[in-house]
């Protein structure tokens, strides 16, 4: 049986050895015996050295302890570290795993650096490959497969000195980082480009680059193309390409060589980019699964058709709604799966306009494959205009015909919609299929017409798979009873999640926290809760809360009863 992480944490606090002889207790399934306390040594070794032998065992409890890296409010990561090497070091046996585990994400280089037997490299005498003192490097390195590398210090610096010595080393051949995955860089011009470059393996499977340079370089075009243009040919088998920069190339690198790509991300900070004729070059890459553009304006050059056959999920991000609908009419993607769209609108007038067009487009470009939507209205400017009151349904009305929908989750928080009790009515039968359902804006005329109780039974019946609700207001005061309510459900929803964002009434949370017993059994209260931000519906799940507690606890004094008898 395998430890529980808390267990193990506990024990982590003795020395290695027990560690161990715990760890062959538990997974040989023999429990601690205090009549044995006087057996030799040697029986506790054996069966440790016995369970050693299963390499699959020896994985486990390496990613056992070395998970709780991530964790760092329940586990030390420094005495995480420790406890690894002290494994490696009591067996053999251990070794090799546990190396692996604590050589398997590095962060820079400081941990070579910080070896015993490897002194710094500056202010001595350079350390020969030959030397023994480096014959363990190599072993470690190839243990990597995540490495993060921030390469804008400056020069001298003790990790830019080792990537050059690294180099050195293997100048005849062969690869520092043959197992190398994955590769998170922060790179600047003036920092060692090549150097890094040496290091990757031609198969490297991801490349995340951050550039931190001034794109008013009168040389930023020359230096960020060639940068781009160097990747591609020491890595032409990437399958996960991210660049994040302040400004792209005015003549990029065309993407098209990157066959094998599956993920591209192109984000951009700062000022408005200048136009880069970039999506043309897409179309060669027939295994393009995910497309997110983050701040990237398509230049009007390269508005032709784009298709896409591969595409399952397109995100754009951080654009104006006119830059957003642009990209949506020109991406052809006949089987895309999910889109999110988070824009803003630039000016008042014709909003409503713009919003209808968009949604219309990706009606008539994804309407026969999509199965989510996630739609977000940014403000462009602190102090934003507000938008005036409209129907939702008239706002997202070419959505009702994509009968498919699994997943809608729309946030507006400059629009004053009206969200009415038969809207949410139309909305169940739209999307029978519907698993999560989020609805967010203002809501400031809330005050009429708004969801009842009514509809949540309705969700509840024609919405079968519905898992995750949001409304941004619900009426839970009813002209009738709460028994005759509780007459109307017919079949228990499966719902887990349901929050109200804005603002909800009630007559009483009791009776409130009664209805949703009995509409939603499987309600998950406590994420719920966490999800929640308005302090009626706070008090109505904390009452639901208390209403199953009891119930709970009834149940167990009945099977006391019931066992004393």
């Amino acid at each position: 049986m395998r430890p529980k992480p808390s267990t193990l944490v506990r024990r982590a606090r003795g020395s290695t050895k027990r560690i161990l002889m715990t760890i062959a207790r538990r997974f040989s399934g023999r429990k601690a015996d205090r009549s044995n306390a006087t057996d030799p040594p040697e029986d506790g070794e054996v069966r440790c050295h016995r369970m050693f032998e299963n390499r699959d065992i020896l994985y486990l409890i390496c990613e056992e302890v070395g998970a709780r890296l991530e964790n760092r409010d329940d586990w030390d990561a420094v005495n995480c570290r420790r406890t690894l090497a002290g494994l490696a070091r009591v067996s053999w046996a251990f070794s090799d795993p546990a190396l692996s585990m604590l050589w398997r994400d590095l962060t820079e280089l400081h941990p070579i650096l910080a070896l015993r037997s490897f002194p710094l490299l500056r202010g001595g005498d350079p350390v020969s490959p030959q030397s023994s003192k480096w014959l363990r490097v190599p072993y470690y390195l190839s243990k990597v497969h995540i490495l993060r590398l921030d390469t804008t210090s400056p020069d001298s610096s003790d990790d830019v000195c080792l990537l050059r010595f690294i180099n050195e080393v293997y100048l005849g051949g062969g690869c520092p980082f043959p197992a190398l995955d994955t590769l998170h860089w922060r790179a600047c011009f003036s920092s060692p480009v090549d150097d890094v470059l040496d290091l990757i393996p031609r198969r490297l499977h991801s490349i995340h680059v951050t550039v931190f340079e001034d794109s008013g370089r009168p040389s930023f075009d020359s230096e960020c193309a060639d940068l781009i243009s160097d990747i591609y040919s020491t890595t032409p088998f990437l399958r996960v390409f991210e660049l994040s920069s302040q400004c792209l190339p005015a003549h990029m690198p065309p993407i098209s060589s990157l066959t094998s790509l599956e993920r591209l991300t192109l984000s951009v900070w700062g000022h408005a980019p200048k136009g880069t004729p970039i999506l043309p070059s897409l179309s060669a890459l027939q295994s393009l699964v995910h497309l997110n553009i983050h701040c990237w304006i398509p230049h009007r050059t390269e508005l032709q058709s784009l298709t896409l056959s591969a595409l399952r999920t397109l995100s754009i991000t951080g654009v104006p709604s006119v830059a957003a609908i642009r990209a949506i009419q020109f991406i052809d993607a006949p089987n895309l799966y999910s889109l999110h769209v988070q824009a803003y609108w630039v000016h008042e007038d014709g909003v409503s306009t713009e919003c209808f067009t968009m949604m219309h487009s990706i009606k008539t470009s994804y309407g026969n494959s999509l199965r989510t939507f996630t739609m977000e209205q940014i403000p462009p400017y602190p102090g934003s205009f507000g938008i005036g009151k409209q129907r939702l349904l008239e706002v997202i009305e070419p959505l009702l015909q994509l009968r498919d929908l699994t997943a809608l989750q729309i946030q507006l928080p400059l629009w004053d919609l009206v969200f009415e009790s038969a809207d949410a009515q139309k909305i169940a039968l739209a999307w029978p299929q519907i698993i999560t359902l989020s609805i967010d804006h203002p809501m400031w005329d809330c005050d009429q017409n708004r969801p009842t109780v009514d509809n949540l039974v309705e969700f509840a019946q024609l919405c079968p798979d519905l898992c995750s609700l949001a409304l941004p207001a619900i009426s839970l005061c009813s002209d009738v009873s709460v028994d005759q309510v509780i007459e109307k459900v017919r079949t228990p929803s499966s719902l887990q999640h349901l929050v109200v964002h804005r603002s909800a009434w009630m007559s009483s949370t009791t009776d409130a926290a009664r209805i949703l017993d009995c509409l939603y059994p499987n309600l998950d209260v406590v994420t719920s809760m966490q999800r929640t931000w308005t302090s009626e519906w706070w008090c109505v799940l904390v009452e639901l809360d208390k209403l199953r507690q009891c119930r709970i606890q009834s149940k167990d004094s009945l099977n006391v009863r019931s066992h004393e008898q």
